[in-house]
C-alpha cells in the first residue's frame, strides 16, 4: 500500500488535535481498532507495549484511530484497560480514507505521510508481533523495502 494520509484534523481522548503535519517527519505505526473487536482487544495489549518502547524517541510514534460508532465506550475502556497510547476518534476519517476495513488494521507511514506497510489482523504472539512491527517500523524509517 502506498497511500498518502490525507488532510486531517482529529482530537485525541487527551483533546490534542492531530493533523497531518504532525504525522508527518515521523515514522508512524498507525493501528485501526474499536473496543467491541476480539481480535482488537487480543492486539491492544500489544500495541502499548510497543508505544511504551518507542514513546521517548524523536523519529517513530504510535497512533491509533478508533472506529467505534459509540465514542462513549471508548474512554472508560481505555480507563480500564490502563492504556497511554494516543487514541484518535476517527470512524468517519477511516471510512472516508478507505472505506470499510476489517479491523485490527496496522499501517506503517514514513515521515513524508506515505502508508509502506499494511497488515491485517492480529497474529496472537504478543511478543513476536511487537519485535515484527518494531522491526517494520525500522524498516520504513531506514527507507528500506
Amino acid at each position: 500500500m502506498n497511500s498518502t494520509i490525507p488532510e486531517l484534523s482529529l482530537t485525541d481522548q487527551a483533546g490534542k488535535t492531530w493533523t497531518l503535519a504532525r504525522i508527518k517527519g515521523k515514522t508512524t505505526m498507525i493501528n485501526v481498532w474499536a473496543t467491541w473487536c476480539g481480535p482488537c482487544r487480543s492486539e491492544l495489549p500489544c500495541v502499548q507495549k510497543l508505544y511504551d518502547k518507542i514513546k521517548a524517541r524523536e523519529d517513530v510514534q504510535v497512533i491509533t484511530l478508533n472506529a467505534d460508532d459509540n465514542i462513549g465506550l471508548v474512554e472508560p475502556f481505555l480507563t480500564e484497560n490502563k492504556y497511554a497510547f494516543p487514541v484518535l476518534t476517527a470512524k468517519s476519517f477511516v471510512d472516508g480514507f478507505v472505506g470499510p476495513i476489517g479491523i485490527p488494521t496496522n499501517w506503517i507511514s514514513d515521515r513524508n505521510g506515505s502508508i509502506r506497510l499494511e497488515a491485517l489482523g492480529f497474529g496472537g504472539n504478543g511478543e513476536e508481533w511487537i519485535k515484527n512491527t518494531l522491526e517494520q517500523v525500522e524498516k520504513v524509517r531506514d527507507g528500506r523495502p
